[in-house]
């Protein structure tokens, strides 16, 4: 139907590619072909459930096999989650404000149920803490991925729906999948940098109480605007309790840090 509608707007140089297409250009030329008449019709045909459920037994014992491959027992998972993600949560203090609560993978057993703490950077067992997100997930996967050490869980367990359920508590949080997709130090330093990079395009301060305050929290770059309470001159960042005194800058939780703020207001 799309080629359909170019064709009907005067655009006839389009062509359909398919799974196993092989494309030969050759200066103005384009020549595509497909790995067998049917594969550039059969989709397309008007019985399509009988086309699914063929693909469906066409990939059944591929899919079994790799299937029957994902049980690597032995492993401690919290452990050695932890190893692995704990040094990113530290590296990604942008990303962890941005998700801002606990990320749950349950396996179904209490003592294999991973809670990732974006707020204290920890990996633990679960202890049925409130979330952000919870995947419900079959263990042996989990084995997998961290046996094959797969530096993007976006597609080999998200966006692949692996998962067996998935638990929200309040909207879609785009931090928590870039997370997922940035398990090695290399890419969470890219994704941080993207981050820092967006916003320096955006307003740094903001205005509340008759002051004129950073927007992002010297300690783990929380946004002040969502979590900063401000009482007798104190600012106190909530989502991890460090406290600044709004005259001076000055942190009252840690001395190597100072936040900018300046009064709007007379007192």
């Amino acid at each position: 139907m799309f080629l359909d509608q170019l064709a009907a707007h005067g655009i006839d140089r389009a062509h359909l590619i398919v799974p196993g297409s092989v494309i030969d250009l050759d200066r103005s030329a384009c020549t595509v072909t497909h790995p067998s008449a049917a594969a550039a019709t059969a989709p397309f045909a008007d019985n399509k459930a009988e086309y699914l459920r063929q693909y469906q037994r066409d990939w059944a014992p591929w899919l079994a096999s790799e299937k029957a491959g994902w049980g690597r027992p032995g492993h401690d998972l919290v452990a050695e989650l932890a190893a692995w993600f704990e040094p990113l949560l530290e590296q990604a203090p942008i990303t962890s404000a941005g998700v801002a609560g606990h990320v749950v993978l349950d396996t179904g057993a209490a003592e294999t149920d991973v809670c990732i703490d974006f707020v204290e950077s920890t990996v633990r067992t679960w202890k049925g803490e409130p979330y952000v997100y919870k995947l419900d997930v079959d263990r042996a996967l989990l084995e997998t991925l961290v046996d094959d050490h797969v530096e993007d869980w976006v597609n080999s367990l998200l966006l692949s729906c692996r998962f067996t359920t998935a638990h929200r508590e309040g909207p879609f949080n785009e931090f928590v999948l870039t997370f997922f997709k940035a398990l090695s130090p290399e890419r969470m330093a890219y994704v941080e940098q993207c981050h820092r990079t967006a916003r320096s395009r955006t307003d740094e301060f903001f205005e509340r109480d008759g002051w004129r305050i950073e927007r992002w929290c010297p300690h783990r770059q929380a946004d002040l605007s969502r979590f900063g309470e401000i009482d007798d001159g104190v600012l106190t960042c909530s989502l991890h309790h460090w406290r600044f005194d709004l005259a001076t800058g000055r942190c009252l939780t840690s001395d190597d840090r100072h936040l900018r703020a300046e009064r709007l207001t007379p007192e």
